[in-house]
C-alpha cells in the first residue's frame, strides 16, 4: 500500500476565541448600536465580511461539541427567527440572547441577553434544548473553513520522525475574514 503524502485538515472559523477584553469591548457596541444593526440587517447579511464579523461575546456551547463563536450573520438569523429571543419577566418585552452554554443530554441551557426596553442584561437557566441545536445548525449552513493539506513525515521510523521537520502546510481553501466589528459599526452608520 501506498505512503499517503498529505491528509486534509479542516479548521472552522467559528471554533476561534477572541483577544481578552475585545468580546467586553465589543458587547458595549453591540448594546450601543443594537438598532442600527438592526436596521442594516439585509445589508449585513448579503456581504460576507460584516456577514462573518466576529463579536467575541456572541457564542453558543454546550458539553459535547464545546463553544462555537457566532459571526454577526448567524445572530441577525437567529434573532429574526426568534431562537435567541425571550420575553422579559420585568417589562414583558423581547430579549435579544447574545450567548447560550448547557447540556444537550438534560437540556437545560443558561443564556444572557440584554432586555432595550429595560437596558440591562438578563440571564437565565432553563430547560430548552432547540436553543442550543439550532445555532449549531446555522453553522454547518453557512460553513466558512479553512481547508489545508498537512505533508506527512518522510521518515518511517518514529525516532526518526522526531528530528525531521515538517513541509509548510498548503492552504487548500482559505476561510472568509469578517470585518472587526467597530470597523462594521463605523460603515453601517457612515
Amino acid at each position: 500500500m501506498a505512503r499517503q503524502e498529505y491528509n486534509l485538515i479542516t479548521e472552522t472559523f467559528y471554533s476561534r476565541k477572541p483577544e481578552r477584553g475585545i468580546a467586553e469591548k465589543n458587547r458595549k457596541l453591540l448594546v450601543e448600536n443594537f438598532q442600527t444593526i438592526l436596521k442594516n440587517s439585509e445589508k449585513i447579511l448579503n456581504d460576507e465580511e460584516m456577514f462573518f464579523s466576529q463579536i467575541g461575546c456572541t457564542y453558543t456551547g454546550n458539553s459535547l461539541a464545546g463553544l462555537f463563536m457566532l459571526p454577526l450573520g448567524i445572530m441577525l438569523e437567529l434573532w429574526r427567527e426568534e431562537v435567541f429571543t425571550h420575553i422579559c419577566e420585568k417589562c414583558k418585552s423581547k430579549i435579544h440572547i447574545f450567548n447560550t452554554s448547557g447540556s444537550l443530554l438534560s437540556g437545560t441551557v443558561f443564556w444572557t441577553g440584554y432586555c432595550f426596553n429595560c437596558g440591562e442584561e438578563r440571564s437565565k437557566k432553563e430547560c430548552n434544548g432547540k436553543i442550543l441545536g439550532i445555532p449549531m445548525k446555522k453553522t454547518r449552513e453557512y460553513p466558512n473553513k479553512r481547508v489545508y493539506k498537512r505533508y506527512a513525515l518522510e521518515s518511517s521510523a518514529w525516532f526518526d520522525k522526531l528530528n525531521e521537520r515538517r513541509r509548510e502546510n498548503k492552504i487548500v481553501q482559505n476561510w472568509i475574514e469578517g470585518l472587526p466589528f467597530e470597523d462594521l459599526i463605523s460603515k453601517i452608520s457612515a
